[in-house]
């Protein structure tokens, strides 16, 4: 025994060494995913077999945030032990996994099929490792997905995806796994808000609210409250914590600075679209700055 320890004790810190290096490797081999950040073809291949990864493969990434406490030593141990858990889930025959954090967050990027799936949504798929991610350490995370993608590009659009629609669910208060599919509204305004007249009309339309000298948040939080409500006045003082009269008051003002009835079912579309505009036009230029930013 005693010779075992020392043949074997010397060894173990290497074997450590070893299999962090690996670790690191996997980490940026993912960012580089994420990011479409190979020189050439032959780079991508070369890393993509040393990582046993089909790079012809479909699919979906998935992004977490409130999992991942790297501040401290113990935290960091477990942010590693949860890379390590999630990258070995494998459920169905075939699946890869791989994951790593990227700042405050944990993505990651899951194999869901072959040949051209960017019209599924990708749910089943992201049951469990979205499950495995929200019940990690006890509190609830918020999670998000893109909708799957085929290769590199197909990785990088679903990356996007996820942390549009995370960023999404979280101004909503969106408190559910949030894909981007099941925001379709938003996949289907995506244009629009990059869309420099999209984005001029829902300027337009809050810009009398946010006029000097009135409290333009304040107001438009109620106005998207009784909107959001189905026009229900009672409804939308509950969750607001007000009392009614305070908020029909504020109702009022609010129309009269827009210059429309805001009781108008029309009207009601009108402001809804262009709030939903403008939060993802936001969000997009966000994401953007974050993912290319300005060299």
């Amino acid at each position: 025994a005693e010779q075992a320890v020392m043949i074997t004790g010397p060894g173990m810190p290497r074997l450590h060494s070893i299999e962090e290096a690996g670790e690191r490797a996997s980490g940026g081999f993912v960012h580089a995913l994420l990011h479409g950040r190979f020189a050439n073809p032959h780079e991508l291949a070369s890393r993509a077999a040393h990582h046993q990864f089909d790079v012809e493969g479909v699919y979906a990434v998935v992004a977490a945030r409130g999992v991942l406490q790297a501040a401290t030593a113990s935290g960091l141990t477990r942010q590693t032990n949860l890379i390590r858990s999630v990258q070995q889930l494998q459920p169905e025959r075939g699946a890869t996994t791989m994951a790593t954090s990227l700042g405050d967050l944990l993505v990651i990027v899951r194999k869901v099929g072959s040949g051209r799936a960017r019209g599924r949504d990708g749910k089943s798929e992201h049951a469990a490792a979205a499950g495995l991610v929200r019940h990690s350490d006890g509190d609830a995370a918020a999670v998000a997905f893109g909708r799957p993608g085929r290769c590199v590009s197909g990785i990088m659009s679903s990356y996007r995806e996820a942390r549009v629609a995370l960023e999404v669910a979280r101004r909503l208060r969106y408190e559910e796994v949030a894909g981007y599919g099941d925001l379709r509204v938003f996949a289907v305004l995506s244009q629009v808000a990059q869309d420099v007249e999209g984005v001029a009309f829902a300027r337009e339309v809050f810009e009398s609210l946010h006029s000097p000298g009135e409290r333009g948040d304040d107001l438009e939080a109620v106005l998207m409250a009784y909107i959001e409500s189905g026009g229900n006045l009672n409804a939308a003082a509950r969750s607001l914590f007000m009392h009614r009269n305070t908020v029909l008051y504020k109702l009022d003002k609010a129309s009269r600075l827009l210059g429309m009835d805001i009781r108008s079912a029309e009207n009601q579309f009108t402001v809804w679209l262009a709030h939903r505009i403008r939060v993802l036009a936001e969000v997009e230029a966000e994401v953007g700055r974050e993912i290319n930013p300005v060299a």
